[in-house]
């Protein structure tokens, strides 16, 4: 019976350690965008409100405003992501910095891309050694990225995010 009892007491405690650290590898793994951390936007403290980022984005393109929703990007700046009724396509929605009112649209923020594809893709196989079958420069909170996909000589696939701006790895993740 003590037996027993002690092997479940191992098995419980076995399961508790694998998770933790499973948790642990994810969280220092996966830095990712803190966009994709709702709780980091909705505490953050911003000098412009929502309402005054709303108005700051129709009085700049003539355009009523649809969804205004804060996001924090890689590099911890706050901006409102503004959408729009008339929005046609992507290249229309803008950002609103939360702590300074600056208007940031895709040409904007196209200006601060620094790293090549061809750098991005360098930067990807040190990470993650193996071949890139897929490239695709993506934008996400107001900050340019190449999400790349590497199939490793074992046949993991892996994906990581490389900022276009500096060419840190903003996220990687083994399927």
């Amino acid at each position: 019976m003590m037996k027993n009892k002690w092997s479940k007491i191992s098995i419980g405690l076995a399961a508790v350690l694998g998770l933790a650290s499973t948790g642990y590898y994810i969280g220092s793994e996966q830095k990712g965008f803190a966009a994709e951390n709702p709780i980091s936007a909705m505490t953050a403290q911003t000098n412009v409100s929502k309402e005054e980022a709303e108005k700051i984005a129709s009085e700049k393109t003539n355009k009523t405003v649809e969804e205004v929703e804060l996001e924090v990007n890689a590099k911890g700046e706050k901006l409102y992501q503004v959408e729009f009724l008339e929005e046609a396509e992507h290249d229309d929605e803008i950002y609103i910095n939360a702590d300074t009112g600056k208007v940031l649209t895709q040409e904007t923020m196209q200006k601060n891309i620094k790293i090549t594809e061809e750098q991005a893709k360098e930067a990807a196989v040190k990470k993650a050694a193996g071949t890139v079958t897929e490239i695709e420069l993506d934008e996400e909170a107001g900050q340019y990225y190449y999400d790349i996909e590497i199939v490793q000589k074992n046949g993991q696939d892996v994906d990581i995010e490389i900022s276009a701006e500096t060419g840190e790895v903003l996220h990687l993740d083994n399927d």
